[in-house]
């Protein structure tokens, strides 16, 4: 009887372990492998749900496959479910699944190495398993005319967001890949995709499917159609307003020298500088920038001297990619003027003041890092004259400052800025 009862609590055990995939994932096979992003939340957590020990059967997995002959021909398959189960999701359920399936591709690329030619992406609105992205290793070579773009955008603006999936030929669903069904964009303005049923019916294991049973994409067009311009041209364009800050300034460090090395000011550390850029953009790939800049303190440790300087500048940016994301490559002109006084704590105390114009070229490459937060790096080469300038001296006993001569001079000069940003978009 003992025996009997251990045998019957050793093949419940085994049942309970097969089935604890569980009715949300599903059967799954050892190429499959799920992340789970927490609600609301677009950016991966290696603390949400399982998401280390499958990061680290995914690791354990790839680098057999990596030892085994012949392993050459794969791909990875990304599926970015959406959390209600609808033919027409909105564009927001649509973004939140690009910008999830972007954050895995990132974990593959640089931590595991995997090339971007090697990892397709599609949209699964099966609603089966909400929240979460479906990875699966296809061992075979990926057929030619798939879907490997992943666009999305980083703000929470409709128009934003349109102009990232308007850059899909068509969105990427999963059954547009894996059925003989076609999903068309009537309107992706509306994010509005109908089916239409063919004559061989889809398979109903859509949320995961063992290694053998996993069934290839099937080849697309190389060069599908484009949506129609018409319906694109209808939708007003982006508009954009942000603010940024040279963070370098804020260091007391002056980012400017004469081509012919020395400092621009005569200064290579002054003090810390306040200074803010308010930039509009529109027109999908022109801004105008104004900014200024202001510092009037004493540096160095002593109260005795003098850093005094402000700078109000404009300046016309014109982006190299016209696709309304403001990032990647700009060139622009800038236009300035301001006033400074400096003075120094040697024991002559001498000063100079004066004010001055100034106008530069500048090449800059701006990348977004989270949400409306942006890196932006800048290098500047231009011309300033200095006009009505006035070299001082300091009288301590009458507290009185003497002219001692006036100066204008023009210099050639070069810079480097890395500002910090916020941008947000509105209808």
């Amino acid at each position: 009887m003992r025996t009997l009862v251990l045998i019957f609590v050793m093949l419940y055990v085994a049942f309970a372990e097969t089935s604890a995939v569980g009715p949300q994932t599903g059967s799954r096979g050892k190429n499959i492998f799920f992340f789970t992003f927490c609600e609301g939340e677009d950016v991966y957590d290696d603390g949400c749900a399982d998401n280390a020990g499958e990061w680290q059967r995914l690791l354990t997995y790839y680098q057999d496959m990596k030892h085994t002959a012949g392993s050459d021909d794969y791909y990875f398959l990304l599926e970015s479910y959406i959390y209600t189960n609808v033919e027409n999701p909105g564009l927001k359920e649509l973004n939140r699944a690009t910008l999830r399936a972007g954050s895995i591709r990132s974990l593959l690329k640089f931590q595991l190495g995997v090339s971007s030619e090697q990892i397709a992406f599609c949209i699964n609105r099966s609603g089966r398993v909400p929240g979460q992205v479906k990875v699966t290793v296809v061992r075979q070579p990926m057929p030619p005319g798939v879907n490997r773009d992943i666009f999305y955008s980083l703000s929470n603006s409709t128009k934003d967001i349109y102009n990232a999936l308007t850059r899909y030929p068509e969105i990427p669903y999963y059954d547009l890949y894996y059925y003989e069904a076609k999903a068309v964009s009537n309107k992706v303005a509306a994010a509005a995709a109908t089916e239409k049923p063919s004559a061989e019916k889809p398979s109903a294991n859509v949320s995961g499917s063992k290694v053998a049973a996993t069934k290839p994409l099937r080849e697309l067009p190389a060069n599908p159609a484009r949506p129609d311009k018409k319906s694109s041209s209808s939708v007003p364009h982006s508009f954009y307003m942000g603010i940024k800050t040279n963070l370098i300034p804020w260091l007391g460090v002056v980012p400017s020298w004469g081509l012919g090395g020395e400092s621009a000011s005569g200064y290579t550390k002054g003090a810390m500088m306040y200074n803010g850029t308010v930039e509009c953009c529109f027109a999908k790939r022109y801004s105008l920038e104004a900014s200024f800049l202001y510092s009037y303190t004493s540096f160095g440790g002593r109260s005795d001297n003098l850093w005094g300087i402000s700078q109000l500048t404009v300046e016309p940016r014109c982006w190299v990619f016209p696709d309304g994301a403001f990032r990647g490559m700009s060139a622009g002109l800038r236009l300035g003027y301001g006033d400074f006084d400096m003075r120094n704590n040697k024991p002559e105390k001498q000063g100079k003041t004066g004010r001055f114009y100034s106008m530069a070229l500048t090449v800059g490459y701006t990348q977004p890092v989270f949400r409306h937060w942006l890196l932006e790096g800048r290098a500047w080469v231009g011309y300033r004259n200095v006009y009505d300038g006035k070299n001082y001296r300091v009288d301590d006993a009458d507290r009185k400052n003497y002219l001692e001569k006036g100066f204008a001079e023009g210099q050639w000069m070069v810079g480097v800025e890395l500002n910090l940003g916020f941008r947000l978009g509105f209808r």
